[in-house]
């Protein structure tokens, strides 16, 4: 049941983005998804991170979200995380 819920919260943002692809919100809801340990979509993921700070570069949390990400085992990007934790801070 609970497995399904993920699944289900998954179906939901990508009709949303679908319907409207421009929702930052969405995407950032659907990569912090992926990046669960339900999921483990890392890929994936990152590039709907990168999408928020596309579609709203202003955005301290998407960088926040990306830097929190590239630290993860899968990346392990430490210097890029940084970057993003600094952007986050600006």
């Amino acid at each position: 049941y609970y497995l399904e819920k993920w699944d289900k919260a998954r179906k939901y943002c990508e009709k949303v983005i679908e319907l409207n692809p421009n929702d930052a919100q969405v995407y950032g809801n659907l990569a912090l998804l992926l990046a669960s340990d339900h999921f483990k979509e890392y890929i994936q993921a990152k590039k709907y991170c990168e999408k928020v700070i596309e579609l709203k570069p202003k955005d301290s949390q998407a960088y926040y979200n990306l830097a929190v990400l590239l630290e993860n085992e899968y990346f392990k990007e430490y210097t890029q995380a940084k970057k993003y934790y600094e952007m986050a801070i600006e």
